[in-house]
Order: C-alpha cells, then structure tokens, then sequence
C-alpha cells in the first residue's frame, strides 16, 4: 500500500516548499545567466569577425561633433568610390557592395552595387547594402573627443572595416593618415 503513502507525501505543504524554493534558486541562477551568455556571445562574435575578417579601408567626411558629445562616437560619411554600375540591384535583400581591391589614384577602393550571389564570384570582397548604417559610428572615448574631431577634420581620415566572408562588416579602427587615431593622438 504504498498509494496512501504518497499521497500524504504530496499533501505535504512543507515538502513542496523547500522543493519550490529549489526550483526558484535554479531559475533565478539560469534567468541570470542567459542574458549574460547572450552578451558574452555577441561579444564573442564580433571579436572573432574583427580578427578573422578581410581589411578594406574607406574614406570618411562629414563628420558631426554632436554625437561625440552625447554618445562618444565619431559619426561620419563614408565615401565609396562608386563605380558606373552604381544602383544596379533590383532586390534590396539580396544588394551587395561588389569590393574591388583595384584602386583608383586617389587610392580608394573601388565599389559597385549587384546582387550577392553575382558578387560572391566577380568580386575581392562584398559587404551587404543593408550593413553600411554600421559603418558610420565609432566609438572613441569620451576625454579625447573635442580633440580627436579636431584632428581627423584637418587631415585625411579613413575607417579600417572586416568584412566576413559572408559581407558583415564591422569597424576596426579608425585612421588619420595612414595611422590608427590613437597613436595620433599620443604625437
């Protein structure tokens, strides 16, 4: 007659506390740490495409001293030395920059529009369209914001971008002629 016995063992309220109170711990514990290995996975995720993406370097102007108060960032334009193909895609969600490692004598690379499926074969490099908005900011710190726009206003600036073999791109660095900003800055 075990039946009567457990059934008492469920009537049990201190019995189901303490087993509650376990499971309201372990919870608790994995409602902490997901979040945190979501972060430490996106973080992950960017530092592997940082190191492992191909480098192209861009042009940037316009910059707007505004964001760098507010929000630390540089924020700029960048300049692609659009090709004579420049708008060919029909398909927004499937538009490539086609990266051509071939510079001009400015020394930009040279870019046009087609489709990323075309591009993954005619191109050196390809980035998609709907990625350039990250291109536009990069985060500097906030002591060394006033000088450093005034530093990359008076002289050539560029952005150094990883671009996944898949066409995320992500900035790594930015350059004032040819040299990362912070050594700039120590000079």
């Amino acid at each position: 007659m075990d039946f009567p016995e457990k059934v008492s063992t469920m009537g049990n309220f201190d019995f189901w506390k303490g087993e509650l109170k376990k499971m309201n711990k372990r919870n608790k514990i994995i409602a902490l740490l997901i979040p945190i290995l979501i972060i430490l996975g996106g973080i992950g995720k960017s530092e592997y495409q940082l190191a492992t993406g191909e480098m192209w370097r861009f042009k940037i102007s316009g910059y707007d001293p505004r964001d760098l108060l507010r929000g630390h960032y540089v924020t700029y334009q960048v300049e692609f030395d659009w090709q004579k193909d420049k708008g060919v895609c029909s398909d927004t969600k499937d538009c490539c920059l086609c990266l051509s490692r071939k510079k001009d004598s400015l020394g930009s690379t040279k870019v046009s529009k087609m489709s990323c499926s075309m591009a993954i074969d005619r191109c050196d490099g390809l980035m998609r369209e709907e990625y350039i908005k990250e291109l536009r900011k990069y985060f500097i710190p906030e002591d060394q914001g006033k000088a450093l726009e005034k530093v990359i206003r008076e002289k050539e600036a560029e952005i150094l971008v990883a671009i996944s073999d898949k066409g995320y791109p992500a900035v790594r660095d930015l350059l004032v002629n040819g040299e990362t900003w912070s050594k700039v800055m120590k000079d």
